[in-house]
């Protein structure tokens, strides 16, 4: 049984991001308290809530006490599924992480199943004659009833399947359909279609994004899709391999060719990229292959990249004349439709070339991992209990959209639990008792340090991990305790003993108080006129709002969340709600709206200048990576530094470092 585990663990938050070319700040930690117990297997999820079984019973904790899950078998090994599941290795029961509440049925092969007949259902609606019931050759589209199958036997296309998601996120699926008509996308007959269990698809080989090419010395044209001509020139695109995808979107490897004239004559090789004032020639120094990949895996069909087939020790660099690219397509679909067809709201295309356009794609690329993570693709392998990583950053310059490849790192683990990644793609590692954090520009980061015995861990978050070791009967907790239902301080992180079985009072209990605000034992609750405790938001006569506890009526402090996810503060003391800047016990300043709801991303204060939130609301100072890869730097009291130089670096009037 768990011990101790009603301690609160103290932190602080260490800031992770520097500027690439800075020296690499000192590695920091939070030490995290080391406690007996003996946990067979854990799940985090947010907001202190997780499942564990601790080698006898499993339990579901709601972030204020403990549920037994006696339906659960003790002992066998879950899975994430989706955004809030935690899943039996044979689908025969999933855990939701959310409620606790335990599902007896196979949600994974419901929701594939309802995938793929309500797409069928969409497609047929949209547009019945776009796809062909049969193919030529072997390529075989049936439909039997109940959804469209693609059959091949030499295994040219995949059928139906999953595609990579980062953690807890909802699935989405991948198919591929015969088309009538090969006047769209050059000579290529096949759509890739992606779709939700819900059946709101994206058809992906529409839309190109906005390549510009540069035809001549003196001219260009933009390709925005695979169906119409600019000057004679079009694009055509070939799906070879989805990457991964996270909430928003989807990133997919494929190839690009650019063809001319109604003969569909290939010129890629000839042509150049950007504006016409800063063209960029694709090349690369070593022949390489793209593979389609077959549901088993195997390489199923291939385009040679290089015009000519080049010896890998050759220094010569050859133009491409297929040329790999990434594309970020978007999983809302477009206002517009082609021809009843749904299409993705937007698509970027990067080209796998650095920017001078040196081909970066190897024939290893095709056998890594992905996970998306803050719109940059993390690239990951694991073997040998040695893990090897690198961000792809999708970068934009002058017309010219191309990949930034980090160096590549390796790290040796102790085995294959100790890798993980949370829920915003972020990877993390166990090793030797630390806890660390991928960082492209640092490499992994200290941020907590644990038992030196541990070796398996689960994180949703930086602020929601558990990490243990079954043999020895250790575990250390990291729990984020900013619970709708809970007072205390404003970043505390605690957990719960699973003895802590306190009930909030019921929804109808009359209060024996007076009217107003009342004392009882140690806390602070409102007494309505019909005698009943007030609940939810109220605002007094001052004009200042509180928070009472929605089942209990108990007045409110600290951090609360309401059932939109936004944040608001109430005092430690008072409970009123907080607006405008705040600093917490840690040190840590937020910024609260005018109505309550915490801060994200960049602000301007009434003086003009710009601060920047992260996630968590907290203030940054330091240097800072936006999400669109810009560099800021954050003085010390948070606000914008620009016009100026840094540690010899400049920031422009926008803050932007400039190389």
């Amino acid at each position: 049984m768990l011990k101790r585990i009603n301690k609160i663990i103290s932190f602080v938050t260490v800031s992770l991001t520097v500027f690439s070319a800075m020296p690499a700040m000192a590695s920091e930690s939070t030490k995290v308290e080391s406690r007996s117990g003996k946990i067979f297997d854990a799940i985090m999820y947010k907001d202190g809530k997780y499942y564990i079984d601790d080698d006898g019973t499993s339990y579901y904790y709601d972030g204020l006490k403990y549920n037994a899950l006696n339906t659960i078998h003790s002992g066998e090994d879950l899975y994430l599924y989706n955004s809030k599941y935690a899943s039996s290795k044979n689908g025969d029961y999933y855990i939701n992480l959310d409620t606790g509440n335990v599902v007896s049925e196979n949600i994974s092969k419901n929701n594939m199943d309802s995938a793929g007949s309500k797409l069928r259902e969409n497609m047929l609606r949209d547009n019945r004659g776009r796809y062909a019931t049969k193919a030529i050759g072997s390529l075989i589209l049936e439909d039997d009833g109940e959804r469209l199958v693609l059959h091949c036997d030499d295994d040219v296309i995949d059928d139906f399947i999953k595609i990579p998601n980062k953690n807890y996120t909802d699935s989405w699926y991948e198919t591929e359909y015969y088309k009538t008509n090969s006047n769209e996308n050059g000579w290529y007959f096949i759509d890739c279609v992606y779709t939700d269990k819900d059946g709101n698809y994206i058809s992906a080989d529409h839309s190109v994004g906005n390549i510009e090419v540069v035809t001549t010395t003196d001219s260009s044209v933009k390709l925005k899709n695979t169906k119409d001509d600019e000057d004679g020139y079009k694009a055509a695109i070939m799906q070879v391999h989805t990457l991964a995808s996270d909430d928003d979107y989807i990133y997919r490897l494929a190839t690009l060719y650019i063809t001319h004239d109604s003969n569909y004559n290939y010129v890629t090789e000839n042509m150049k990229f950007g504006d016409i004032d800063n063209p960029v020639t694709v090349t690369t120094s070593a022949g390489a292959w793209l593979s389609r990949s077959s549901m088993e895996g195997d390489p199923a069909k291939s385009m040679f990249l290089a015009s000519d087939p080049i010896d890998d020790n050759d220094d010569e660099r050859d133009p491409v004349v297929g040329i790999p690219v990434i594309q970020k397509i978007s999983k809302k679909q477009s206002e517009d439709t082609v021809n009843g067809i749904k299409y993705p709201e937007s698509i970027t295309t990067y080209i796998l070339a650095d920017s001078k356009g040196r081909c970066e794609y190897n024939a290893e690329m095709a056998q890594d991992n992905y996970v998306a993570a803050n719109g940059k693709i993390i690239d990951y392998t694991y073997d040998d209990n040695k893990i090897s990583v690198r961000t792809l950053s999708l970068k934009s310059k002058n017309g010219y959209s191309y990949t930034d490849f980090s160096d590549k790192l390796e790290y040796t683990i102790e085995n294959e639990n100790c890798y993980k990644f949370d829920v915003n793609g972020e990877l993390y590692i166990l090793d030797k008792g630390y806890i660390k954090k991928y960082d492209a520009n640092n490499g992994f980061v200290n941020l907590y340090k644990v038992d030196e015995g541990c070796n398996n861990f689960s994180v949703y978050d930086e602020n929601n991990i558990i990490a243990w070791n079954r043999e020895n009967e250790i575990y250390s907790l990291i729990s984020e305790n900013k619970s709708s239902n809970s007072s205390g301080s404003s970043s505390s992180r605690s957990s719960s003993s699973k003895d802590d079985t306190t009930a909030l009072n019921d929804d109808t209990t009359k209060a024996t108080n007076k009217n107003g605000w009342n004392l009882i034992d140690g806390k602070w609750y409102i007494v309505g006129t019909d005698g009943n405790y007030a609940k939810g938001w109220f605002k007094d006569a001052t004009g200042k709002w509180y928070m009472l506890d929605r089942t209990s009526g108990v007045m409110i402090t600290g951090w609360y969340k309401d059932s939109n996810n936004n944040w608001y503060y109430l005092e430690a003391k008072s409970g009123a709600m907080i607006t405008g800047w705040m600093k917490d016990s840690y040190g840590s300043w937020y910024y609260l709206n005018g109505n309550g709801t915490m801060a994200t991303g960049w602000i301007q204060g009434i003086a003009g200048n710009w601060y920047y939130l992260n996630s968590n609301g907290a203030m940054t100072t330091g240097w800072m990576q936006d999400s669109d890869g810009s560099w800021y730097y954050l003085n010390s009291n948070g606000d914008m530094a620009h016009d100026t130089y840094v540690d010899g670096y400049y920031l422009a009037s926008n803050g932007v470092y400039v190389e």
